[in-house]
């Protein structure tokens, strides 16, 4: 993922972002825009590889600390990549304007939590006005909108490398529960948004946890895998390796 396709900081939207920041069979007609920030960026592996087996092409465009939907007003923060919410909010607004001119016949954004200022976390009324904000700005593009449910994330002092360090010995440790991914306020907004707005929610939760617990390995053919990069992201290898299980859970809506 070159920049400016997946960027930090204040890099400029890049040109040409159809041929330029485009995966999968980059030869097909049929195209998926992927969007939003780190977590969008995350998932290309996956998404290349199945766009590559499905036939379709892929373009991702993302910065990193800025999520898909619009800041709904100033905050008195700025943000881990350097940017404030206005920078962000002008990158969405061409992410938003790409689409709308290009016209994909699939789009998905991909965001994570969002601050509300003063070192607080954006609260469920919050995501469920900016989401269906951003579901309305996309109706131009006359794609159709999908959504992904949110990625198990360590937010406790505890993440996978200090687990792993800790409890080398027994990683169920280091598991995380599933409760606390479907509980977040961005989880309950996307499934009351997706409800109201008739816009799929795609459940990728089964990727990544069983009923019980979310673990930092799978076992698979060809050996086992690790899911988590760090605290936040999944690993590039793991992100491949899921391609067609995605396919499975998201091909009926492509």
């Amino acid at each position: 993922m070159s920049s400016p396709c997946y960027s930090l900081g204040e890099i400029p939207f890049p040109t040409e972002p159809a041929s330029k920041c485009a995966w999968g069979d980059l030869h097909s007609r049929r195209t998926i825009l992927l969007f939003g920030d780190s977590q969008a960026a995350m998932w290309l592996p996956s998404f290349a590889s199945l766009g590559s087996d499905l036939g379709w092409r892929v373009v991702l465009l993302a910065k990193a600390g800025c999520p898909p939907w619009e800041y709904k007003a100033a905050k008195n923060y700025s943000l881990g990549n350097g940017l404030d919410q206005f920078s962000c909010r002008k990158f969405v607004a061409e992410e938003v304007g790409f689409a709308t001119k290009s016209h994909p016949q699939v789009v998905i954004p991909i965001g994570d939590d969002s601050t509300a200022g003063y070192g607080l976390y954006a609260g469920v009324p919050q995501y469920e006005t900016e989401l269906t904000l951003m579901l309305r700005q996309l109706k131009a593009s006359k794609a159709r909108i999908l959504l992904l449910s949110q990625f198990p994330q360590y937010f406790a002092a505890m993440t996978p490398t200090t687990c792993l360090t800790v409890y080398g010995n027994d990683v169920t440790a280091c598991s995380l529960n599933p409760d606390t991914i479907t509980g977040r306020a961005i989880s309950l907004a996307s499934s009351e948004v997706s409800q109201s707005s008739g816009t799929p929610l795609i459940n990728v939760m089964p990727l990544f946890c069983t009923s019980k617990l979310c673990p930092l390995f799978v076992k698979g053919n060809g050996g086992t895998h690790l899911i988590h990069v760090e605290t936040y992201h999944m690993n590039r290898f793991y992100s491949a390796w899921i391609s067609r299980a995605l396919g499975q859970l998201i091909g009926r809506q492509l």
